[in-house]
C-alpha cells in the first residue's frame, strides 16, 4: 500500500489542506477509483472506506489484486472544515455556494487535443497515452482558488481509472445507484450485491456531477477518434447512495466494503 497526499492550493493562510488517497496493487493497466464523502456530511461511505482499506491491504498482502485500487476516503477536507454550531455543512462550499459534487469541468475537447495526434493501432498503448494526457492536462492546470485545485486532484486521480466508485448517501433512502446507459451492463453486478432497489441511468443528469465529469473525456474521445484508432473501453462511472445519513453501522459498513469487494471480484481485480 501506498499512501500519498496532494496538498490543497488556495487554502488560507496559515493553513493547508491536503487530499490523501491509499493505493493497492502493481497492474497500473486495469484501475480503480474508489472515494467517499465529496459530500462531506455523508458519512456512510466514509465507514464503508474504513472496511476496504483493511481489506485490500489484505487482499494485496496475498497477492490477489489483479489491478491498481485508488482509495480516497475523505474526498472534501474542505467540507469537513465547514461546521456552524456543531452542525456539518459538507454539501455545498460557504465561499461560493457551490454544490461540491457540481460544476466539474468538462476536459474531454483538451484531452482530444493533447492525446489525439499521438493515437496508433495499438489499443493497450492508447490507454496509456489517454493517461498520460490526462497528467499532462492537469499539469497545466491553474486552479483559480481552494475549490478548483480540490476538484483536479480528485478528477486527475479519478478519470485515468477503468470503473469510478463514488460512495454517498441521502437524507432517507434505501439503496440506489446512479451510472450511465454504456456502463450500467458491468455497474449492474455492483448492484446486485449491495442490494440496490433503484438504478437511475443517463448520459447527462445535468449539473456536471464528478461522475459525469469522470467519464465525460472517454466518451468524447471515442466520438472522435472510435472511427479510426482502436481505444479502450470507457471509463464506467457509478455513484453509489448508500441508504440514508442515519444509516451508519459497523455492521452495515462491513456489507457494503464485502459487496464492493465481492463486484470487483466478479469483474476479475481481484483473483
Amino acid at each position: 500500500m501506498q499512501h500519498k497526499s496532494y496538498p490543497i492550493q488556495g487554502s488560507a493562510f496559515g493553513t493547508q489542506r491536503q487530499i490523501d488517497s491509499y493505493e493497492y496493487g502493481d497492474d497500473h493497466d486495469q484501475q480503480i477509483y474508489i472515494q467517499a464523502a465529496l459530500h462531506s456530511d455523508e458519512l456512510p461511505g466514509v465507514a464503508v472506506a474504513w472496511y476496504l482499506k483493511h481489506a485490500l491491504s489484505a487482499l494485496e498482502n496475498s497477492g490477489r489484486l489483479r489491478a491498481r485500487i485508488t482509495l480516497v476516503p475523505i474526498a472534501n477536507p474542505i467540507g469537513f472544515s465547514q461546521q456552524l454550531q456543531g452542525q456539518p455543512l459538507g454539501r455545498f462550499e460557504s465561499i461560493s455556494g457551490q454544490d461540491f459534487n457540481r460544476q466539474f469541468p468538462a476536459i474531454g475537447q483538451h484531452l482530444s487535443e493533447l492525446a489525439g495526434p499521438n493515437l496508433g493501432p495499438d489499443v493497450a498503448e492508447n490507454k496509456r497515452v489517454i493517461r498520460r494526457a490526462i497528467d499532462s492536462y492537469f499539469d497545466q492546470y491553474v486552479p483559480e482558488g481552494e475549490l478548483q485545485s480540490q476538484r483536479a486532484i480528485l478528477m486527475r486521480m479519478a478519470c485515468k481509472a477503468d470503473i469510478m466508485i463514488d460512495m454517498h448517501c441521502d437524507w432517507e433512502a434505501v439503496s440506489h445507484l446512479y451510472t450511465t446507459p454504456q456502463a450500467w451492463p458491468q455497474i449492474s453486478t455492483l448492484g446486485h450485491y449491495l442490494g440496490c432497489r433503484t438504478a437511475l441511468i443517463a448520459d447527462i443528469s445535468g449539473g456536471e456531477p464528478f461522475d459525469e465529469a469522470c467519464a465525460e473525456p472517454w466518451y468524447t474521445l471515442h466520438r472522435q477518434f472510435a472511427d479510426r484508432f482502436p481505444l479502450p473501453e470507457a471509463l464506467k462511472p457509478v455513484t453509489l447512495e448508500l441508504r440514508g445519513a442515519r444509516d451508519v453501522s459497523h455492521a452495515q459498513a462491513r456489507n457494503d466494503a464485502q459487496a464492493i469487494i465481492n463486484s470487483l471480484t466478479a469483474w476479475g481485480y481481484i483473483s
